[in-house]
């Protein structure tokens, strides 16, 4: 496994902060030349094909890391250790995809003194009430000796360059499903959490969580249409562009890709497998990554579309997998005899066709 080193004079400027951890966009400074032109004697025997050392280009440290964004892990219990975390992934997700298909991830030592800078940062920023107050408290783990540079899949300033992301979730129906199921998995969860947000009040999902993922690997390129609306409602996109989203969605093999591993990893469902079957936690993994996709405008909208957030799922969560499996089946959550409405033009694709038979 590559090991990068991240250089000491490299600034952090904080870009996005999960429960988990927090992405920094890496600052760089300056750099002059520093190949000495008589480190060398004229004296040396070189080759016709071994040029002179000043005439072989020479690879820094930070020019293995431009374009990257670096991760780095909070300090909590249930935290997995950063080298862990890139094991799993290099055994577990990254054989499964090609290379463009996926926000490319390193592991990188940090310089001394660069977690407690930042979390000093953190403290600060919570004096000033700058940083949100839910995530006051916690801060990055100073006993972590790496972070994970990652692809820089933001727009970084560029105003002809537009991104979405999504999560595709369950591309395929849960195989614990009972018979005659109305709803996939996703929208079953959706539904009964919608119930329970209007019972205690809480805010319920956002059109762009309400879509049925069903209908992203469809044949039907009019289901296709209609669920890439409701994931680009609300936003920038020009009829044009929304169109040639649709075209990529409908056209790339990345997300039938994403179900076909999704269903190979878990054949079976979460009651039949153990609490050590990797294979069902790298599934879990891939119903919860996210779909990063940028458009370049200037670029006869040119698609750059990269899967991430796929840090593998702790077995800590099977009992809570389980026990969410149970409470969709016996609540009717799946078969629909529990009835709330969607939102928007929300309706899982099962429940469509049975209306449409």
């Amino acid at each position: 496994m590559q090991i990068l080193e991240l250089p000491p004079d490299i600034r952090l400027e904080l870009l996005a902060e999960g429960a988990a951890n927090i992405v920094y966009r890496l600052i760089f400074p300056p750099r002059s030349p520093t190949i000495n032109s008589e480190s060398y004697s004229e004296d040396e025997d070189y080759g016709p094909d071994t040029p002179p050392p000043t005439e072989i280009p020479m690879l820094r440290p930070d020019q293995l890391i431009k374009g990257k964004l670096l991760r780095l892990r909070k300090d909590l219990l249930t935290s997995t250790s950063v080298f862990d975390a890139q094991q799993a992934f290099e055994e577990c997700i990254k054989p499964r995809f090609s290379k463009d298909d996926l926000v490319e991830q390193d592991l990188i030592r940090l310089p001394p003194g660069l977690v407690e800078t930042c979390n000093k940062e953190l403290r600060r920023t919570e004096t000033e009430m700058i940083r949100p107050r839910k995530r006051h408290g916690v801060y990055l783990s100073s006993a972590e000796p790496y972070g994970i540079v990652v692809t820089d899949m933001s727009l970084n300033g560029h105003e002809d360059v537009l991104g979405i992301e999504f999560k595709p979730k369950w591309l395929a129906q849960s195989p614990s499903a009972p018979a005659g199921a109305r709803r996939c998995r996703t929208c079953a969860l959706r539904m009964m959490r919608i119930a329970n947000n209007r019972n205690t009040g809480e805010q319920v999902l956002t059109l762009k969580e309400s879509f049925c993922p069903l209908n992203l690997v469809s044949l039907d390129r009019a289901k296709v249409a209609a669920t890439i609306n409701d994931i680009l409602r609300g936003s920038s996109c020009s009829e044009p562009l929304s169109s040639r989203i649709l075209d990529f969605i409908y056209q790339s093999p990345l997300l039938p890709s994403l179900k076909e591993q999704q269903v190979q990893l878990d054949p079976i469902g979460v009651f039949a497998i153990s609490n050590d079957s990797i294979d069902f936690m790298t599934a879990m993994t891939l119903r919860d990554c996210t779909l990063f996709v940028k458009i370049n405008q200037s670029q006869d909208f040119e698609i750059e579309a990269r899967l991430g957030d796929l840090d593998l799922k702790s077995p800590s969560k099977f009992d809570y997998w389980r026990s969410l499996e149970r409470e969709l089946i016996d609540g009717g959550w799946y078969t629909g005899t529990k009835e709330y409405p969607a939102m928007g033009s929300a309706r899982c694709s099962l429940e469509a066709a049975e209306l449409q038979a």
